[in-house]
């Protein structure tokens, strides 16, 4: 009856608590907690450990550098979609549309620049906000 008290011996034999894509993400989020809380200030002081070189910061940039590269920024046409949910007044979404497909085209092989099906890029060949709705 004198078993252990806590939870020191209770996970014993059994499968561990987290994945190890659990682990890796939970020390990726800890090392960008340690980059945003050890920035320094505007003499290059470290807040938190009071020194000009911060040795914490450092490691998990470094960590960080090698597990969690930052992401390409997305395609330029994928930019224009997102910020084009709604058209600004007197912009139909086609025409929207064929003036992402004429920017995209420019440099990827599209015919004369043109949309997708080598057509004009504007609606009836005028400027966007100025065609047929």
């Amino acid at each position: 009856m004198g078993g252990r008290r806590g939870g020191a011996g209770r996970n014993e034999g059994m499968e561990p608590l987290l994945s190890p894509a659990q682990v890796r993400n939970r020390l990726i989020l800890v090392a960008r907690r340690i980059v945003a809380d050890h920035a320094p200030d505007r003499e290059g002081i470290c807040p938190v450990c009071g020194v000009l070189h911060c040795e914490a910061r450092a490691v998990a940039q470094g960590y960080l550098s090698r597990v969690a590269p930052v992401p390409p920024r997305p395609p330029l046409s994928v930019q224009i979609h997102r910020r084009a949910a709604v058209p600004p007044p007197g912009v139909s979404a086609a025409e929207l549309r064929r003036a992402a497909d004429r920017d995209a085209g420019a440099g990827h092989g599209f015919p004369d620049g043109g949309g997708r099906d080598g057509g004009p890029a504007g609606a009836g060949g005028q400027p966007l906000g100025h065609g047929p709705h």
